[in-house]
């Protein structure tokens, strides 16, 4: 490995071990976090799956983001947007297969090779972009009120202290 190439999949663990060590699990979201909220987005709104989706929550609730999309240098460009100067770049990775005709071996049949790769994108945050059009910026939200299970679980012990009956007859 060069020193330019970098190591996208020991960067996300890295960043996984970090947030386990310090107590949180990346993979569970506060939903009563401030802006949009929900999973990040692509410039066009479709959402970010697997790892990509993990990676940038992270990333956002690291730096403070409250958008929800992320582009590339070249699609804000096209949305007549421009890029901060002390914008902090993440990236999105691709992981896909194809396959490669396989040459003839000694007994004439060729076998197709699958081939897989991993890439990586350059990805920023639209809260790093100026000149976007206005749905690319998180509203004003209200805080969130208690939680639905919070709530449930208070109400629950209050029928349980005026009722007299206990867990094991709900």
């Amino acid at each position: 490995m060069t020193a330019t190439t970098r190591d996208i999949a020991a960067d996300i663990t890295a960043a996984i071990i970090a947030r386990l060590e310090a107590g949180t699990l990346p993979w569970q979201r506060s939903w009563s976090v401030t802006g949009e909220g929900g999973r990040p987005l692509r410039h066009e709104g479709v959402p970010y799956t697997g790892i990509n989706a993990l990676w940038l929550w992270a990333t956002a609730d690291t730096y403070g983001y409250r958008s929800r999309y992320w582009m590339t240098a070249r699609q804000v460009r096209e949305l007549g947007g421009e890029i901060n100067r002390d914008a902090r770049p993440s990236f999105s990775v691709y992981a896909s297969t194809f396959r490669k005709a396989g040459m003839p071996n000694l007994l004439g049949a060729t076998a197709d090779q699958m081939i897989r790769f991993l890439r990586s994108y350059v990805v920023f945050n639209a809260d790093e972009i100026v000149g976007l059009p206005d749905y690319y910026y998180p509203r004003e939200v209200a805080p969130t009120p208690l939680l639905i299970s919070e709530r449930q679980d208070r109400d629950r012990r209050l029928l349980w202290r005026y009722s007299g009956q206990g867990p094991s007859r709900w």
